[in-house]
């Protein structure tokens, strides 16, 4: 029963790996863009360079999460 388990634990793995990292990279574009584009403009400046520099570190781990 233990192995028969590992194995089809193993193969849901595998078969959920490519859509949950698909799903991951959608989540991790979409809080770039949000953080990126839509912050900045209801603050107008205020913030820009933090914003900016969060945008930044948005996309690096969006680019850890794809590589």
């Amino acid at each position: 029963m233990l192995k028969n388990n590992n194995i089809t634990t193993r193969a849901i793995m595998e078969i959920a790996q490519r859509p949950f990292k698909r799903i991951l990279v959608l989540v991790g574009w979409f809080i770039a863009i949000v953080i990126y584009w839509i912050i900045p403009r209801q603050i107008r400046g205020a913030n820009k360079l933090s914003n900016d520099f969060f945008g930044m570190l948005e996309l690096k781990k969006v680019f850890i999460v794809l590589i």
